[in-house]
Formats: structure tokens, C-alpha cells, sequence
């Protein structure tokens, strides 16, 4: 787990951070959002410990229990030996850990590259792939990521986006900032909004078992209300013939529970929409 805790940071008479806290679960996904000079780099730094705070503190516990566990941390642009292939790229990073080449090879299959391709010719796209298998040759447990998708087109991001999914299947745990809100709907566990020098607003996006749930539902004849007599979800009217279903509780039963008292209406459904959560709305409203 990552625990951030009341970290305050000025530069000068600039107070970028005035208490920040946070904290990020093993194996899961989490997302810094906020304007440009919000100070989510800053924040990036700290946690990595290539900055210090002016006070409070990042406690990083590794899965099995341990004080400290490393970190891998990716600037928004990395940078290589143009000179180098990947593979090359990588196994010199190898050497210098003490990792077996071996590693090597699995690292250019998990994020999609060919190993004799010179990294002065790839894509930034690719550059950032290689990024990602870079921080990862010392195996850690929590990786920071400062805009791993920026500037990308949409198979790039498509193709980072897959292999952080595939990081957290892995066990890994993420921090990390983006201006593409869309991308963190669909990835992360959970985001905080950073406007102010604090987490102004915390969200889970668990959109399969979680708060970010939320089901609009049209049916054929006129909806006629039914309390739902459960307190794991409430029902909203919308109009005539549609509701909406936010859940109030993170779980498949709650889901369940939704199918049973739908099918028992008696009312047939036109259709079934999954509107999660609209996190431009939200920074609009928080960070605006």
C-alpha cells in the first residue's frame, strides 16, 4: 500500500502543497487529476524520493508487509540512448540491477516491441512502452507514472492503457497523472481531484462493483414508482419511461439484487446503459 500523509511543499513563497493525503491499495490503479500547475509532478517526485516535503510523509508497504518497497518512476518523457536497440536498451539496465537478460526478453513482450528495433526510430508511443518496461527491470512493487499517454494517438494510448491493465492483474500497484479523463474512467480503481494544494475531492471507479456504477434503464410503458427496498441502490426518475440506478454499495449482490427487482415489474425494457461516471463534470465543478 501507499500511504501519503499531510505532505506539504512550498517553493519559496509559492505553496504548490498544503496537506495531501491520500492512499492507494495493493494491485490497484489510482489517478492524480488537476490543471496544469497543480503541482501533480511535484507531488510525483515526493513520493518517488527525488524531492522532499516540507513536511508529512509517504509510508510504502511492499505485499509482504515490508517498511519500504521500490518504486518505478516514469517522467511524462523519458529518456533513452537513441543509439541502442530495445533489447539492448534493456538488458544494459539488466547489468546494472544485477537482473538476468532472461528478464529482458519478457519485459519487450509485455509491452508489445520487437527487440532489435533502435529506439531513434520508434514512435513516442513506443518510446513510452519502452518506458514502462524500463522502470520495471528492478521488479518493483509501486510504479509512478507522469502522463504515460500524452501526446499519444489513440492506438498508442490503447496500447498503454492494455499493459497497465495487464500490471495491475500483475499485482502492481499505480499512481498516475493524466490530462485524458476518458482514460481514467475505464482504468482506474479509484482517482483524487488535486485543486488547491489538497485532494479537494476523492472518487472510487469501480465500474464493476463500485460507486462508479450508475445504470440508466428505459422501458417500453410508463414507469410507475416502486421503492427499491434495498439500501444498496436508489432509483431516480428521469422522465416518463426512464430511471436511473446509482448504487450505494460496491458489490456483485447489489447487482443482483438490481436484475431481481427489475425483472419482478413487470414492465418490459427497452434498454440497459451503463453511465458510469463523468469525471469532465466533475473537474468542471472542483477544479474549475
Amino acid at each position: 500500500m501507499v500511504s501519503v500523509q499531510h505532505i506539504k511543499k512550498s517553493f519559496g513563497t509559492r505553496l504548490v502543497l498544503r496537506d495531501v493525503s491520500f492512499e492507494v491499495p495493493d494491485g490497484s490503479i489510482y489517478g492524480l487529476i488537476g490543471k496544469n500547475g497543480a503541482g501533480k509532478t511535484t507531488l510525483m517526485n515526493i513520493v518517488a524520493g527525488l524531492s522532499t516535503a516540507d513536511s508529512g510523509n509517504c509510508v510504502l508497504t511492499g505485499a509482504a508487509g515490508k517498511s519500504r518497497c521500490s518504486i518505478g518512476f516514469l517522467p511524462d518523457v523519458p529518456s533513452f540512448f537513441d543509439y541502442l536497440t530495445a533489447g539492448e536498451y534493456l538488458r544494459y539496465l539488466s547489468m546494472q540491477t544485477g537482473k538476468r537478460s532472461a528478464s529482458s526478453s519478457a519485459l519487450i513482450n509485455l509491452v508489445r516491441l520487437k527487440p532489435d528495433i533502435k529506439i531513434g526510430t520508434m514512435s513516442r508511443g513506443m518510446r513510452q512502452r519502452l518506458g514502462i518496461a524500463a522502470v520495471l527491470v528492478r521488479d518493483p512493487a509501486v510504479l509512478l507514472l507522469d502522463e504515460p499517454a500524452s501526446a499519444l494517438d489513440p492506438s498508442g494510448r490503447y496500447e498503454v492503457m492494455e499493459i497497465l491493465r495487464d500490471l495491475r492483474r500483475r499485482n502492481k500497484t499505480i499512481i498516475l497523472s493524466t490530462h485524458i479523463l476518458a482514460d481514467m474512467e475505464h482504468l482506474c480503481d479509484a482517482v483524487g481531484f488535486l485543486h488547491g494544494g489538497y485532494i479537494k475531492k476523492s472518487l472510487s471507479l469501480n465500474q464493476h462493483t463500485g460507486d462508479g456504477l450508475k445504470l440508466e434503464i428505459v422501458f417500453q410503458n410508463p414507469y410507475r414508482h416502486h421503492p427499491a427496498g434495498d439500501v444498496r441502490f436508489t432509483l431516480e426518475r428521469i422522465n416518463s419511461r426512464t430511471i436511473q440506478v446509482h448504487f450505494t454499495e460496491p458489490s456483485l449482490a447489489a447487482q443482483r439484487e438490481v436484475l431481481r427487482f427489475l425483472a419482478a415489474l413487470d414492465n418490459p425494457i427497452c434498454s440497459i446503459r451503463n453511465i458510469g461516471v463523468d469525471l469532465e463534470s466533475i473537474f468542471q465543478e472542483v477544479c474549475v
